[in-house]
């Protein structure tokens, strides 16, 4: 994880304004605002063509700032942003009521996540596994951690990627209901390989799997520039759980045979976590003259907009990825000899062997939210 004096600065700023919010809003968990553009509308990090336009539909469902989640915060030290234990919450709640040859009702899938009482015990569950799991990373490097305030520091630290795929990759048997089938999540993620040289802790050593994923060092991994398509970099990397765990850039998804992209995504937001599905029946909510055409819907637990800036980029990528009829929009000819497939089947986490990284120098930007 990285801690930087910027970091550490906006978590107080943040937990401070959360102290305040709290004691001045009476208002419901459940939130109403919603947001609404078209795909062409939106930034891309790599314009298809043709593009493909349809609606984008952001839905705020749970508010994860509400006190209603405060004691579950306290009990495990987790951080106060809770985005990424609701993300992976509500990502597995969608799959849940699925079969591989569904798509979600739009209705449907906003009543579920907006049901505070289905979504907050997955939460607790969650939070458990992750929180564990630090807490275990510390007691096998302990020298690494000298302080109670290090420690404490460590388990309220944002939820890392990492993470967030630990978590997907784990079996859900222990949900009520029908089993979980994983192969209907993915989680499409930020390549932070650009990023290396201010990641510490276990965050350093699972960043290796990104290598192969190219990126400036020293760059930041929402600028475009900081990637060089001619060379085969990409700022995206979709993760997929089932039959394998593989990474994959988007144009080696869209060279497959016949390209399997799960209808629920986990999405990195760049700072934030949210949950987005392909969706059937949507008018009221479609921008005028789209209420017919594809739509993705974004599932998000704060009342902020995600439709601009790095997090539209994402957004963008993910309804490209579910919405291609191009053939070329692939890295040039540049890309050499020898890389890897698209679709490698990766280790357990418990297997990875990372090869030496730099050692970490002091973060330019704050990473997580």
């Amino acid at each position: 994880h990285r801690m930087s004096a910027e970091d550490d600065a906006l978590r107080q700023a943040l937990e401070a304004s959360l102290a305040t919010f709290r004691q001045e809003q009476a208002q419901s968990v459940v939130l109403s605002s919603t947001h609404a553009k078209r795909r062409s509308e939106l930034l891309s990090w790599m314009e298809p063509h043709p593009l493909v336009d349809g609606a984008v539909l952001q839905i705020n469902t749970i508010n994860q700032f509400h006190s209603v989640f405060g004691a579950m915060i306290r009990s495990f030290g987790a951080p106060s942003s809770i985005c990424g234990f609701l993300a992976v919450a509500n990502a597995l709640l969608l799959a849940r009521d699925l079969t591989a040859e569904q798509t979600p009702s739009l209705e449907t899938a906003t009543a579920r996540l907006k049901d505070s009482s289905a979504v907050t015990p997955l939460v607790h569950q969650i939070m458990e596994r992750i929180q564990t799991s630090r807490q275990r990373y510390m007691a096998e490097h302990q020298p690494s951690f000298p302080t109670a305030a290090a420690r404490k520091a460590y388990l309220s630290d944002w939820v890392a990627n990492y993470e967030i795929s630990d978590v997907l990759r784990n079996e859900w048997d222990s949900m009520e209901g029908p089993p979980i089938d994983l192969s209907l999540i993915g989680f499409l993620r930020f390549n932070e390989w650009p990023e290396r040289n201010s990641a510490k802790h276990e965050e350093l050593a699972r960043l290796e799997e990104m290598r192969r994923f190219g990126g400036k060092s020293g760059g930041d991994k929402g600028l475009l520039e900081s990637f060089d398509r001619g060379r085969g970099e990409s700022m995206f990397v979709l993760e997929r759980f089932r039959p394998v765990r593989s990474l994959a850039t988007p144009w080696e998804v869209q060279a497959e045979a016949n390209a399997a992209v799960p209808p629920i995504l986990v999405l990195d937001l760049n700072g934030h976590f949210a949950v987005a599905a392909m969706v059937g029946e949507h008018r009221g909510f479609a921008p005028g003259g789209l209420e017919q055409a594809p739509a993705l819907a974004i599932f998000n637990t704060t009342d902020g907009a995600y439709l601009s800036g790095s997090a539209a980029l994402c957004v963008s990528q993910a309804f490209d990825l579910y919405h291609h009829e191009s053939e070329d929009l692939g890295p040039s000819d540049e890309v050499g000899e020898g890389d890897e497939p698209a679709v490698a089947a990766l280790p357990d986490a418990g297997t990875l062997q990372p090869e030496p990284v730099a050692p970490p120098v002091p973060p330019s930007s704050a990473e997580r939210g």
